[in-house]
């Protein structure tokens, strides 16, 4: 587990039985992890009064890539990550005595990959018992508005993104801690996999993933570790087995349509189907609950989904497959959900859930 004293700190492999991860992560040989999705995470409890990453951004991207800290749930510390591999100081100074720390990713995938190659802390014995990972677990698919996308750009509810500088190399404003599904996990004690891809829409060649040209739909990414054209590695569906898969897309799938009232395509239905009929067998016993979110869109294509949600639910045999709408669903805000919006979806999502009475 202690891979090396650096100078006055003590390297830890976050790879390791001390930490619990929550997310889809490279493993390096040395016991690194590469943080792909916004949201993903580790968790640790230690007596460190100091805390410090060697960390490595190897994105030939945007350039930067944050990661939140946070303290016995303490406000967040953003820790900028810049290119190349770096010795980047978090905290410093906390007070004696053990605590819960969890390091997480808030940008978006398309910032490119990190990896967080040690934990440093103060001493040998720094880290403690590792934290009760929860036992509820949950598999949250979508695009920007499940990665957190604009979520930290405060008062700037209701209105479009350009109204604010959001995708600017320094990307402050893009938190998927604040993801409405983050938020509704921790609200309900679960473990998530937040799997939100900014721009995503259902098919290859539409949305804005990967783009401009030759766009990565989820027909490609769903199944993969990473989203992103030079990794698409595939992903042990066996690491984590959810109680629940919630897919949010439908905001940009409309992205290669005439304005008007052109329908949703078949082949869009049929493969949004399929992809679902695969994810049926790879989680026998999770159930599925099928939205869209408060981001304006043509609301075609949340009865769509509610069509295949119906279909597929006689079809599986019981399998619990459930169609949901926020209240606002398709006209809350033109531009990517605030905070504050977040916190309105999540709620909603978690009476939702409730509601469900899983056998979790």
């Amino acid at each position: 587990m202690i891979e090396r004293s650096l100078g006055n700190w003590v390297a830890f492999a976050p790879d390791s039985p001390s930490f619990v991860e929550s997310g889809r992560f490279t493993r390096t040989l040395s016991g690194g992890l590469t943080f792909h999705y916004a949201g993903s995470q580790i968790r640790f409890r230690t007596a460190s009064r100091h805390l410090a990453f060697d960390i490595e951004n190897s994105s030939d991207r945007r350039g930067l890539v944050s990661f939140g800290v946070r303290v016995d749930g303490s406000p967040e510390i953003v820790v900028p990550i810049p290119r190349g591999r770096n010795l980047v100081p978090a905290v410093i100074g906390l007070p004696p005595g053990e605590r819960e720390i969890v390091i997480y990713r808030r940008s978006d995938n398309w910032d490119g990959p990190a990896t967080l190659h040690q934990v440093l802390l103060d001493s040998v014995d720094a880290l403690k018992q590792p934290p009760t990972r929860p036992s509820r677990r949950m598999e949250c698919y979508g695009d920007s508005v499940t990665a957190g996308g604009g979520a930290d750009a405060v008062g700037y509810e209701g209105m479009a993104d350009g109204a604010v500088g959001l995708w600017g190399a320094e990307d402050w404003v893009n938190n998927g801690f604040h993801s409405y599904a983050a938020l509704a996990a921790r609200a309900l004690n679960a473990e998530a996999h937040l799997l939100g891809i900014g721009g995503l829409a259902v098919l290859d060649g539409t949305g804005y993933h990967d783009g401009p040209e030759n766009m990565l739909g989820w027909e490609t990414t769903w199944d993969k570790i990473s989203p992103l054209r030079e990794g698409l590695e595939p992903w042990d569906f066996l690491q984590f087995r959810p109680h629940l898969v919630t897919v949010a897309l439908g905001q940009n799938d409309g992205s290669t349509l005439a304005p008007g009232d052109e329908p949703v395509p078949d082949q869009w239905k049929a493969r949004y189907r399929e992809i679902l009929e695969r994810l049926l067998l790879v989680h026998p016993d999770a159930a599925f609950l099928l939205f869209t979110t408060v981001l304006c869109h043509d609301l075609k294509w949340d009865r769509a989904i509610e069509e295949i949600a119906q279909e597929l639910s006689l079809a599986s045999a019981g399998r619990r497959i459930e169609f949901f709408s926020f209240s606002r669903a398709g006209i809350g805000t033109p531009g990517h959900p605030r905070l504050a919006e977040q916190e309105e979806m999540a709620a909603e999502l978690v009476d939702q859930i409730e509601s469900m009475h899983l056998p979790w």
